[in-house]
């Protein structure tokens, strides 16, 4: 009777997670409880979406934690984003959750996209509403983890980051800051509820002032987007160089409602990539070591939690 009753068990569980809509997988990492990674799958009735949760090892579940949304590049998944640019190291050391989606794709979890409003990929072709994804993952990640409010966050690269710039536009109720590395933004209409502050992060490929880049791909203007926040954040037109170093400098729009902040960081090397990253792949620019885009990220994210 308890062998048969075990059976029953196992053949409910695996009905369960067959059908349930927001289908979970748990890869422990290590030998202890923390750090965890958790591989996510929310069914929708055309697709399946995916997800990952790396959770810190000084993980409590008795305290609020910071959440950071790490968002990939076109033709790119959730995996390339942990993998490539020390998010879980710095994770690990500093003590928020990261979450790395993958975007919209008809190839299931590979070659994705974000819709960031004129760009790019599948996702704008398909007009995927990745706005009600980024919900999703927010509202399930609120019951499974203990996150602070006033501290979630999100970054991204190229496609990325001109999906978080989407973000900083319809969901600045609930992100406190945005880090975009390479990529301007690319909304028709925005209309944060709120200031919030920026980090840009500036390539070699994405001419300054727009237009066609290296690649033949044609760009908008990075100054046009620091200027849309900086009048959209009320911040003081004068900027201050805050760093200066070979191969790179950081200028600071600063004296803004909210206590926000405007920061361009501009990075004469390294091609399309994530500086002081790893190469996602062989054919890749190889990243500028000038600055650490990780650290600075966090640091930026540090000094502004929601007020």
């Amino acid at each position: 009777m308890v062998k048969l009753s075990k059976k029953l068990f196992g053949l409910l569980l695996i009905a369960v997670i067959m059908f349930c809509p927001g289908c979970v997988k748990q890869r422990q990492i290590g030998t202890t409880p923390n750090p965890v990674d958790y591989s996510f799958t929310i069914g929708y009735p055309d697709a399946k979406r995916y997800y990952k949760v790396h959770v810190p090892e000084v993980y409590n579940e008795n305290n609020p934690h910071p959440l950071v949304f790490a968002f990939h590049g076109r033709y790119s998944n959730g995996e390339q984003m942990r993998e490539d640019y020390n998010l879980i190291e710095k994770s690990d050391k500093e003590g928020f959750i990261v979450v790395f989606p993958t975007g919209a794709s008809r190839f299931g979890d590979r070659l994705a996209s974000w819709n960031a409003g004129i760009c790019c990929g599948y996702a704008l072709e398909s007009n995927s509403d990745d706005v009600v994804f980024v919900k999703k993952i927010l509202e399930d990640t609120r019951k499974n983890f203990n996150v602070d409010e006033n501290r979630i966050y999100a970054a991204g690269m190229s496609n990325g980051a001109r999906f978080s710039y989407r973000l900083a536009c319809e969901m600045s109720d609930t992100f406190a800051a945005i880090a975009a590395v390479s990529g301007v933004k690319s909304t028709i209409s925005c209309n944060p509820s709120r200031p919030i502050p920026i980090l840009h992060v500036d390539d070699e490929i994405a001419p300054f002032e727009g237009g066609p880049g290296k690649e033949g791909v044609d760009y908008g203007s990075v100054q046009d987007t620091i200027n849309y926040w900086v009048e959209r954040n009320h911040c003081n037109n004068e900027k201050t160089r805050v760093l200066e170093v070979e191969g790179a400098y950081c200028d600071s729009y600063s004296n803004c409602a909210g206590n926000s902040e405007v920061k361009l960081c501009v990075i004469e090397e390294g091609g399309h990539s994530w500086p002081g990253g790893h190469k996602p792949r062989e054919d890749a620019d190889i990243p500028s070591t000038a600055i650490d885009a990780t650290d600075m990220i966090w640091e930026f994210f540090e000094k502004h939690p929601k007020k």
